[in-house]
């Protein structure tokens, strides 16, 4: 990736010591840092103590959403139809994964016409 990424992006302004000065970008590493990162692990990490593990998973799972979320809000980044689906899927998968097991036995017997054992 480094040997790609030397081949296609202008190295003569990457290695200029000016660009590495540049206020814009001391503070996007910052941004990215603390925020982007420290914070974010340090909020994650405290709140998985107060929720179930399985809870936990699936908020982790829908890290793809929130983040097409955001993206639409902030910058109006348009998902394409393939990963629109994507997420439709993982929202779907979030909902059964949380209603309760007696329902989910219901919508299953209804749509086999199978009588439960239970």
């Amino acid at each position: 990736m480094t040997f790609t990424s030397l081949l296609f992006e202008d190295w003569k302004l990457i290695l200029n010591p000016e660009t590495y000065h540049s206020t814009s970008l001391i503070t996007a590493i910052m941004i990215t840092a603390i925020l982007g990162t420290a914070a974010a692990f340090f909020i994650q990490t405290s709140s998985q103590k107060s929720t179930s593990p399985t809870r936990v998973a699936i908020i982790l799972t829908m890290e793809p959403v929130f983040a097409a979320i955001t993206s639409y809000i902030w910058i109006d980044e348009r998902l394409t139809l393939l990963a629109s689906i994507g997420c439709i899927f993982i929202l779907i998968g979030m909902v059964i994964a949380e209603l309760p097991n007696n329902l989910k036995l219901k919508i299953f017997m209804k749509k086999t016409n199978k009588k439960s054992a239970f």
